[in-house]
């Protein structure tokens, strides 16, 4: 019997941005998962398979328009958002106005739970929160187009902080 194998030659991996979205009290979990590679790594620069383009402090700003501009800025040239939730992320507006933008803008979007890494203070995890993609939909309006909503004081409405129409996501059917 001969068995046939097709050739494999394996490059480096391409190295792609990424915006990290999060809530900020779960600063201490998230840079476990942001500085991944950097620490005790001998080919942490080499290995490291993203550039982190999310924002990393937090900015005095004139209301909440230059914040959507900052978060704007800081999505545009990333592929991807990857909001790493921990037990408030869902309820946090920035977080869903990051999850609408990649909506917005194409990109993709990823949800991960960081609730296993024990946190700094109490060395346990927190209670697993909600995934702010539950919280956040797409629905058709009475002029037929596509639009942002979420979810609110028990129920679904219009997203407010992005009225404009919007076109469906290719990783929706």
């Amino acid at each position: 019997m001969t068995l046939y194998s097709p050739q494999r030659s394996f490059s480096a991996p391409t190295k792609r941005r990424v915006f990290f979205s999060f809530h900020f009290d779960d600063i201490m979990r998230v840079n476990n998962v942001r500085n991944v590679w950097k620490i005790d790594h001998p080919d942490a620069q080499a290995n490291r398979s993203f550039y982190d383009s999310s924002l990393w402090e937090a900015r005095q700003l004139e209301g909440p328009e230059a914040l959507k501009r900052l978060i704007r800025e800081g999505v545009a040239y990333t592929p991807a958002v990857c909001v790493l939730i921990g037990t408030a992320t869902w309820s946090r507006r920035w977080v869903r106005y990051e999850v609408a933008r990649s909506v917005i803008d194409g990109r993709g979007l990823l949800a991960v739970h960081l609730n296993n890494i024990n946190h700094h203070q109490t060395r346990r995890p927190h209670p697993v929160g909600p995934n702010p993609l539950d919280a956040m939909g797409i629905a058709v309006k009475t002029d037929g187009q596509l639009y942002l909503c979420e979810w609110s004081n028990g129920q679904w409405q219009w997203y407010a902080d992005y009225t404009q129409s919007i076109t469906k996501p290719a990783y929706i059917g």
